[in-house]
Parts: structure tokens; sequence; C-alpha cells
């Protein structure tokens, strides 16, 4: 239930209170939830009982200054995750083996996201106000009734927040994005970059590990035969570059082709090899083949071409 954050299947924490539907959500309607604490020495915030697998998970919500500006955002309960300071868009304490994010949005919102390695079983992600912009702190030392506004918190497989899909009962399937960008490839010289992450360690089969590509002889980007490794394929000569493991870790990929082929990944190039001089051909699949087939397995973001063999 990831609306209305106080509402179905949401449990209060000590002594807080929350308000549904308070003031205009990120969305425009007015949806937002207002937590407030009451005159106790007890926490203050919402959470909601998820049964986890054993995977890579980022948790993200919205949050809005009231009168208090320190929202923390934990992946489960009390621990393993950060305190986000809604005054300025800073992040002011993040837990061990966590990663924190925090992205501007209109009208004083922010959204804040962690990420981190769960193991399977039980657990309890929350919001709350935190009592300290420094630790995750849920016991406040003195009374006090401050406030502040979360909207649309998502739990999600993967290590970086995506468009928002609102869940009610059980969770929803995201629709793969297979994009289909125009014919931007120059074949005489040329750079294909994105920060990409997988799913898998080794793929399945050839059709989940397309990243950018043309057609069948133009594949800018492709996965090998595991995720330390990439590849480029000019339709006769590959080049490789491995590296560190990008499964469920954005890691920035390229290649470049006009004098030599090279793959890079984490920066670092691999042997380069000889250009045929041309990358396919056609429109540019970001995920996918160009006819939206062969979809990469992950999560894929700043994509760049460009028509100049760059360095590294």
């Amino acid at each position: 239930y990831s609306g209305a954050i106080g509402g179905t299947n949401w449990s209060t924490m000590g002594g807080g209170t929350t308000g549904l539907n308070v003031i205009a959500a990120p969305d425009g309607t007015v949806t937002a939830t207002k937590i407030v604490t009451l005159a106790t020495t007890d926490t203050f915030g919402e959470y909601q009982a998820v049964t986890y697998a054993a995977a890579t998970y980022t948790l993200s919500v919205w949050g809005k200054s009231g009168t208090y500006d320190y929202l923390c955002v934990n992946l489960t309960s009390g621990v393993s995750g950060a305190v986000f300071d809604l005054s300025d868009g800073s992040i002011g304490f993040t837990d061990s083996g966590i990663t924190s994010t925090i992205e501007s949005n209109p009208d004083g919102w922010y959204r804040c996201s962690v990420t981190g390695l769960r193991a399977a079983g039980l657990n309890y992600p929350e919001v709350y106000l935190s009592q300290s912009r420094t630790a995750n702190v849920r016991n406040w030392a003195a009374a006090g009734t401050e406030n502040l506004y979360v909207w649309g918190i998502q739990l999600e497989l993967g290590t970086y927040p995506t468009s928002y899909i609102p869940t009610t009962t059980t969770a929803v399937l995201r629709n793969a994005d297979a994009l289909i960008a125009g014919d931007m490839v120059t074949d005489a010289a040329g750079s294909g970059y994105a920060e990409a992450s997988s799913i898998w360690s080794t793929p399945s089969a050839v059709n989940n590990n397309f990243l950018l590509t043309r057609n069948p002889t133009g594949r800018l980007i492709y996965s090998g035969t595991s995720s330390t490794q990439i590849v480029a394929f000019n339709g006769s000569n590959q080049a490789f570059a491995s590296g560190t493991s990008y499964q469920y870790r954005p890691a920035p990929m390229a290649s470049t082709w006009g004098d030599n082929l090279t793959a890079y990944l984490d920066g670092v190039g691999g042997t380069s090899s000889a250009y045929s001089g041309t990358m396919g051909s056609g429109n540019l699949g970001i995920g996918n083949i160009n006819t939206g087939a062969s979809q990469w397995n992950g999560t894929i973001r700043e994509v760049k071409i460009f028509d100049s063999e760059l360095t590294a």
C-alpha cells in the first residue's frame, strides 16, 4: 500500500499521529500525509510489514518540511537507512551498507531514497521524524509537536528509484521500457555511453543483455558472459572490457569507434580491436535491439551518444 501513508496496512510508531490527504502532493492531488509528534517521549512515524526476498532493494519517498526538517527512511525497522534534511535537500547521515540519494522537486518536495542488499525474511520499511540530522535516531529525549509531510513511497528491486507506480494489495510488475531513439550513430567515428546495472550475474540468454544497439551487427554496448564484462561489436570484430560486477550497481559503460573499436567499464578500456567501418544500421535501441526485442534485464540511465571517438 504505497499511497495514503498511515492508512491501510500502515502502522504508527509510538506516540505519533498522521493526517491523511492534508496538502498537495508532487502529482498535484491533495493526497500527502502529515506525520505529527505528540506530547510524549516516543518515536514518530509510519511502517509497513513486507516480506523480502534476498536481493538489493531501493525504498523511496517524497518528503517536505512542516515545522520540522529531518526525515528518516529505513529499509528495515530502526536501521539501514538515511536521514534527509528537507530544509535544504541535503543528506545528513547514511547507515553503513546503504547508499542514499535526494532529488529536488517543485513546491519544496524532495524525493529521498535508500538502497541496500537485504536478507530474505520479514522486514519493516518505515518513514519517521529523526531526532538527529547526524544519526539514525528515533527516540526523542524531549516531547514535541513537530511535523513534516510524506507521499508516494515505493519499494522496488534495483539500485535507484524509478518512476512512481502506486500499489495496493499486491506488487505491480513494471513494464520494460523498450526505447527506440533516432538514427543518431555516425559510422565514421563515435562513442556511446550509459550507466547501467543488471539484475543477473550471468545472463540467461542473449535476449536480455542488449544495452545500446542498432541491429545485430551494430552493438554499441551489450553484456558479455557475466556482469563483470561488457562488449562492443561492429559486425566482424568484438572489443571487451572487464572489471567489477555491475549486478545491482549502476556502472559507467562506453564504447568508442573510429581508428579502433574499444569498450570501457568504469572508465577503464579493454584491449582495442580493429574497426570495420560501420556500427550497423538503423535507429538506436536503448535497452533493446532497435526492434524492441532482446531487452536489457536491469536499469539504464544517462545515455549519451557522440559523433567522435572519445578517449578514456
